[in-house]
């Protein structure tokens, strides 16, 4: 009789065990929300290679560029033609790239908690300002500008479990540093042909 009194209660005390550590387990619930901080990492605005060191570009510098944003797609594949999506709108409308380079907090969002291989920033003339997107550069010394929809992505891998996503926008920096284009679609098509990093 005592060693089923004993057996009872090693049993129930491996229940209770096993019990507690699946309560630990809720962080792979995609049903679970993800607080994320999405930052726009710092940027270099000049050219920066070596052969540039020894043959300085006559054009070469990002002054600004203004980007106006309506929304943030997170996709969970980047291998699928219709990729899934959770789709966020977004309160902070526009963001100034200057040639400080120095690094932007975007927004803060809650996104569901999982894994993302791609995201993509809708581009609209959502800020009252007549354009989607706005670059100036050393080359054209005025700015040139698009009011077309421009969809921006970065590719890499994220969970939102982490509470913070840095952006790297330096290829997308790189693109229009050098860009002697009118605006327009030449502008919407060069930004749709680069991709960011995360």
């Amino acid at each position: 009789m005592e060693a089923k009194l004993k057996l009872t209660k090693f049993l129930l005390g491996l229940l209770c065990l096993s019990t507690f550590i699946g309560c630990g387990q809720e962080s792979s619930d995609p049903t679970k929300a993800g607080n994320v901080t999405v930052v726009l990492g710092s940027h270099s605005v000049a050219s920066n290679t070596f052969l540039d060191v020894l043959f300085p570009p006559a054009y070469a510098a990002l002054n600004q560029m203004d980007l106006c944003f309506k929304r943030l797609r997170f996709k969970i594949d980047d291998t699928l033609v219709n990729l899934p999506e959770d789709n966020v709108d977004i309160s902070v409308k526009h963001v100034t790239l200057d040639s400080s380079g120095s690094s932007k907090v975007f927004q803060s969002i809650v996104i569901p908690n999982k894994t993302y291989f791609r995201l993509e920033f809708d581009l609209e003339d959502s800020c009252g300002k007549g354009y989607s997107a706005r670059v100036n550069n050393d080359q054209l010394g005025v700015p040139v500008e698009t009011d077309k929809r421009v969809t921006i992505k970065f590719t890499g891998r994220f969970n939102s479990a982490n509470p913070v996503l840095t952006l790297s926008v330096q290829n997308i920096v790189d693109a229009v540093k050098n860009y002697a284009g009118a605006g327009g679609d030449d502008l919407k098509n060069l930004l749709e042909g680069t991709s960011g990093t995360f």
